[in-house]
C-alpha cells in the first residue's frame, strides 16, 4: 500500500471530513473546562492540564539554536526542545527559539502511540510561561481561532483515530479517546491555535502552540 506523507494525512484530516464518524462525544466540563476566566481581581484562573503530563522541562536562558543535516535545533546544553526542518536562511529557526524562550516546558499527549505515520497523532503544548515574550515572525498567518465551548471528541471509525474539533474546524487528531479526551482539556483553556514547521521528506514536524 502506498504510504501518504504525514503532513498530507494531517492536512487532510484537518481540512475535510475524514469520512464518517463513528462516534462524537462533547468535551463536557469535567472532561474539559471552558477557557478560564478572570477573577475580580484581574488574576487568571489556573489552566487545567492532564494528569501526569508527559513534559520536557529545560532553562529558557540557556536556549541555543544550531543548524545540522538540514534542520533547526533548539536545546539547553544535551536537552532537545525542537527540531524544525528548513533551508539555513529561512526564519524557521529563529521562529522555534522565540516560541522555545516564552516557556520552560513543552509537553505532549500520545507520544507512545504505535502508528505507522506516529507524529500526526502526537499533540504538542507548552507550559510554565518564562515571562519573555519575543516575537514569533509571520506568527498571524499561522493560527486560527475557535470557541473552547464547542469542542467535541470524535471517532473517526475505521480505526483512524479520534479528532477533536469545533464544528467543522478541526484542531487535533489523536491516536485513542483517552488521548482526545487529553488534548482536548489543553484545547479547552484556549481560543487560538498555531503551527510552525512541516514535512520534510522523512518525517512531519508540526510543532502546535497557543499565544
Amino acid at each position: 500500500m502506498r504510504r501518504i506523507p504525514a503532513l498530507v494525512l494531517l492536512a487532510a484530516l484537518l481540512l475535510a471530513g475524514c469520512g464518517d464518524s463513528h462516534g462524537e462525544l462533547a468535551v463536557t466540563p469535567s472532561a474539559a473546562a471552558p477557557t478560564p476566566p478572570a477573577n475580580p481581581a484581574g488574576s487568571p484562573v489556573a489552566r487545567r492540564w492532564p494528569t501526569a503530563p508527559d513534559c520536557v522541562a529545560y532553562d529558557p536562558a540557556r536556549l541555543r539554536l544550531r543548524y545540522e543535516d538540514g534542520a533547526f535545533l533548539v536545546a539547553d546544553g544535551s536537552t532537545q526542545v525542537l527540531r524544525l526542518h528548513g533551508g539555513p536562511g529561512e526564519p524557521t529557526g529563529r521562529q522555534g527559539l522565540a516560541l522555545a524562550q516564552r516557556y520552560r516546558e513543552r509537553c505532549y499527549v500520545g507520544r507512545g502511540n504505535a502508528r505507522e505515520d506516529r507524529d500526526t497523532f502526537v499533540f504538542d503544548y507548552w507550559r510554565e510561561p518564562s515571562g519573555q515574550s519575543p516575537d514569533i515572525a509571520g506568527e498571524q498567518d499561522n493560527c486560527s481561532e475557535y470557541e473552547p465551548g464547542h469542542l467535541v471528541a470524535e471517532d473517526m471509525g475505521h480505526g483512524d483515530g479520534w479528532r477533536v474539533k469545533d464544528h467543522d474546524h478541526i484542531l487535533q487528531v489523536f491516536d485513542t479517546e483517552a488521548d482526545a479526551r487529553a488534548g482536548s482539556l489543553v484545547l479547552a483553556n484556549f481560543r487560538r491555535i498555531c503551527v510552525l514547521g512541516g514535512y520534510d521528506g522523512q518525517a512531519q514536524e508540526v510543532i502546535t502552540y497557543f499565544p
